[in-house]
């Protein structure tokens, strides 16, 4: 019976604590590959994996000015469905690097692209892998959030996410449900032994 009575302990406190420790996991920010011909437009998305509390993001894309040029140097990012009640903001600093800043009072609802960045191919044989510099993700409480960015190296443009970035964040919450278990196994045998 105190067998029984210990093992929904348990079960009642791995409940209780996955989800929050799930949430835990890094904010997965990915960049995709771009691909096209001189001349054309592109739309490519900043897309977001796992955004437990994400209220404000910040970072500066960096992009080859000999393969790509926005097409506006005001405002050459759009604020997509998760961000449209967001202070947005985008700007060219510099060719080559444009900075773009997200702040909203709540956590935004669910993965998808934060924004989109309209631009045109100079010279397909110019073009280079984007890439995120100064990544920055702050919680709906004021806290720096982990982020990890996937910068995809290969086909079209999209606000897909990789399966290996699907994987990977699969693998990282069964890892920390398991340790969790452990350590919650562990803390019964000890109260066992005290008791």
């Amino acid at each position: 019976m105190e067998y029984l009575s210990r093992a929904k302990w348990l079960a009642a406190a791995f409940l209780f604590l996955f989800p929050a420790l799930a949430g835990a996991a890094p904010v997965t920010v990915v960049l995709p590959s771009i691909k096209g011909r001189a001349g054309a437009e592109l739309k490519v998305p900043i897309v977001v994996q796992n955004p437990y509390k994400l209220a404000a993001f910040e970072t500066y894309v960096i992009y080859d000015p000999a393969g790509l040029e926005p097409l506006s140097d005001k405002t050459p990012a759009e604020s997509s469905d998760l961000t449209q009640n967001s202070q947005f903001e985008s700007q060219v600093v510099s060719p080559g690097r444009l900075r773009i800043q997200m702040a909203q009072a709540d956590a935004i609802k669910g993965p998808g692209p934060l924004c989109t960045i309209a631009f045109r191919i100079k010279d397909e044989q110019a073009l280079r892998p984007l890439r995120l510099e100064g990544v920055r993700a702050i919680s709906e409480d004021l806290k720096d959030l982990e982020v990890v960015v996937v910068e995809e190296t290969s086909g079209e443009t999209s606000g897909e996410t990789s399966n290996l970035t699907r994987f990977i964040d699969a693998i990282i919450r069964l890892l920390l449900g398991v340790g969790v278990f452990l350590i919650l196994l562990r803390i019964a045998r000890l109260v066992d032994c005290v008791i």
